[in-house]
């Protein structure tokens, strides 16, 4: 199953990969068409405050959100009343916020054609049109480098990396991002989803290592600045959460999270309680904890169910379907997954679909109705094949498919099914799936009289999982907020 919550929204970000996960890659920031802020008739001699101030509503944004890079919220309120004189490094960090140049705010003038192709490209992004955009990004890149323009340039730059990560490129992403001086990319307060984004696709090629260097060195700028974006702080410390837990360290990733529930205890915004929900949820659920899991979903299903995103709301479903699985509980387990189903469809999400067949495969093992868990699961690995598909879920299905085929009494198939299930899990999955795979495979060669391969096997799990233990504390059950 491919839920992935660090990124909400349909925003810079590509999709991205994990069971149980929700980094599904996108920002749950407020969104218009960056496009319109140039096509709307302006008011007449409009100050460079009025002028900001219209912009950043037309954005969605508070004047907090719109802060952070040593522009603090004060500043911002100052500037939009007209009380304070707004240098050329304050609007062009606000202007990157906004999408629009630092040009356009202080004269509400555009520089030329090419801010318009760039926006074009990134609205191209933004709507999933991924390889519409990429030879417009090229296209502004070019005009950009011509002119000199260098802060056109650097967004080109971090338009075309977020296309090659979208579209599974993530060698190509990777290496122009390391091409680019480092002293001219942008902040991560100004471009957050590029920083998690390659740190995504570093870990997606196995460099696991480099994307924890890359995320803690994010979180370190964004406590240097002079304020500290706490709801930005959350969104880095839930990826690096997950980046730790993922290769089997979990006592950094509960102590990561513990920090972070300590600087969203003031904040209003409910999107980073939902990465806070989704990510104990998430730890819990590795930790070989499925009924405190199940406890931090349904709190991220109660407070998505505020909002109008039925494509995270859907995911939320799923995950919480997941926890109850492990939990045995299979009746309550099917009413999340047919919850998820249609919230899918009504998402315009349908391919996402195919990972909620292969935990209905699961829940059919579970109830003993073999032949049907395996034509679901035979049907999914089609679907599988047939697309991008996700270590996970294949895992998942190939693991499913071994139970079947082990109390039908095909043993021959069973031990294929697990050995696939292993090889598509060792790509990238969590620490946990491989280790808890490893030991069932184990159990399995066992009840086969293969006891020399099952204690191997069973040796090389309790050598995975040994690094997820030691001193820490387990994920604490929600309390009542």
């Amino acid at each position: 199953m491919s839920v992935l919550l660090c990124d909400f929204g349909r925003g810079d970000d590509p999709p991205g990969i994990g069971r149980r996960d929700s980094q599904g890659v996108r920002d749950l920031t407020k969104d218009t068409d960056r496009a319109m802020i140039l096509s709307m008739p302006q008011p007449d001699e409009e100050t460079i405050g009025q002028r900001l101030r219209r912009v950043r509503r037309e954005r969605g944004l508070s004047q907090a959100e719109l802060s952070g890079d040593g522009v603090s919220t004060s500043y911002v309120s100052y500037l939009e009343r007209d009380r304070r004189g707004a240098s050329h490094k304050a609007l062009r960090v606000l202007g990157n916020k906004l999408g629009v140049s630092a040009e356009y705010l202080e004269t509400g003038e555009t520089t030329s054609g090419r801010d318009t192709s760039l926006l074009d490209a990134e609205l191209e992004l933004r709507l999933g049109s991924v390889e519409a955009a990429v030879p417009r990004f090229e296209e502004a890149l070019e005009h950009a480098r011509a002119l000199g323009d260098t802060q056109t340039a650097t967004r080109a730059v971090s338009g075309l990396i977020l296309s090659a990560a979208a579209l599974g490129d993530h060698a190509g992403a990777v290496e122009r991002f390391e091409r680019a001086p480092a002293a001219s990319r942008p902040g991560v307060a100004i471009r957050p989803a590029l920083y998690a984004t390659v740190a995504r696709s570093l870990a997606a090629l196995g460099r696991t290592t480099e994307a924890i260097s890359l995320l803690q060195a994010s979180l370190e700028e964004i406590t240097a600045s002079d304020i500290v974006d706490d709801a930005l702080y959350v969104r880095f410390a839930v990826d690096l959460s997950y980046a730790h837990s993922d290769c089997g360290n979990l006592s950094a990733a509960h102590q990561i999270l513990a920090d972070a529930i300590q600087r969203a205890d003031g904040l209003s915004d409910p999107y980073s309680r939902i990465r806070l929900y989704w990510s104990l949820g998430r730890l819990s659920d590795i930790d070989g904890s499925p009924d405190v899991a199940a406890a931090y979903f349904k709190r991220a299903i109660t407070l998505l169910e505020g909002t109008e995103d039925h494509f995270y709301l859907a995911s939320a479903h799923e995950a919480l379907a997941c926890a109850l699985l492990d939990q045995s509980d299979p009746d309550a387990a099917l009413q999340h997954l047919d919850a998820a189903e249609e919230l899918y469809r009504r998402s315009g999400a349908p391919a996402h679909i195919t990972s909620l067949t292969v935990e209905r495969a699961r829940h059919a093992v579970d109830l003993g109705e073999l032949e049907r868990a395996k034509t679901l699961a035979l049907g999914a690995l089609d679907e599988l094949d047939a697309g991008a598909v996700d270590p996970d879920d294949a895992g998942t299905c190939w693991r499913t498919l071994a139970r079947v085929y082990a109390e039908l009494g095909e043993t021959d198939l069973a031990d294929h099914c697990f050995t696939r299930s292993i090889e598509s899990l060792e790509v990238s999955a969590p620490v946990k799936y491989l280790a808890d795979t490893l030991h069932a495979y184990a159990e399995f060669l066992n009840t086969q009289g293969k006891h020399a391969e099952a204690y191997e096997t069973l040796k090389r799990a309790n050598g995975l999982t040994r690094g997820q233990s030691g001193e820490r504390s387990a994920a604490p059950a929600p309390q009542n907020d």
